[in-house]
């Protein structure tokens, strides 16, 4: 099976292992050469009977040297197909593409602009609270997010507590901040956070040199009071 070379738009450049096949596109999808991969125009099989496409699963048939659609898009005029039922892309194919025939996407720009993942868990999931000892179901990931930040900034006030401290209450607080620590460990490998996103929300809460990230494998290793509590 040849590797298939794409552009940032899922445009076949290449396709041959041996020999340098390069195709060349119009805005619209005209190709030259014709030879090499059936897949072409943003990443869709090329029906050579009609010399275009046929997306959405046979939906719609496209064609590149007429620069439209052969039939009227059913979303068309007042609905997300635009007011030209027969337009591809809103007459606007280098920044968008139309998979379905039905509506264009700005897919480069959502690749552009994606944005890294924060957990990698799968919801819902239940966090138990040693302390507490009860456990609490976190359904999706925007209820991850408001708990993890909320542990976030618990844990951060715990610290500033011990900051100037000395003798026994600062022992104590230590430990307060240690349960809290730790508790925002399991909080992570409970919720699958990231290590991009946790150090984010320790730089957030000015913890960035008081708490590193931990490998999911070391989380659950016990950890010593520093010699400066001790």
């Amino acid at each position: 099976m040849p590797l298939l070379r794409l552009d940032s738009l899922d445009n076949v450049l290449s396709s041959s292992p041996g020999i340098i096949n390069r195709k060349r596109y119009t805005p619209f999808g005209v190709v030259t050469p014709i030879t090499g991969s059936a897949s072409g125009f943003h990443g869709q099989l090329n029906e050579r009977v009609f010399d275009g496409y046929l997306l959405g699963n046979g939906y719609r048939l496209y064609l590149p040297s007429l620069m439209r659609f052969l039939e009227a898009d059913e979303h068309s005029p007042f609905g997300k197909g635009g007011i030209n039922a027969y337009a591809f892309c809103g007459g606007d194919p280098v920044n968008q593409q139309d998979l379905t025939g039905r509506a264009p996407s700005f897919r480069f720009l959502t690749r552009l602009f994606r944005k890294p993942p924060k957990f990698t868990a799968k919801f819902p999931v239940t966090i138990k609270n040693p302390i507490r000892h009860r456990s609490f179901t976190v359904p999706n990931k925007t209820a991850a997010k408001h708990a993890f930040k909320l542990q976030t900034n618990i844990t951060a006030v715990a610290h500033g507590k011990i900051i100037g401290g000395n003798g026994i209450e600062s022992i104590d607080q230590y430990l307060a901040f240690d349960r809290q620590r730790e508790r925002l460990y399991e909080m992570s490998k409970t919720l699958g956070v990231t290590k991009e996103y946790f150090e984010h929300r320790m730089a957030k809460a000015g913890m960035s040199g008081v708490i590193t990230w931990r490998e999911p494998q070391f989380l659950n290793q016990p950890r010593a009071v520093p010699n400066e509590y001790a």
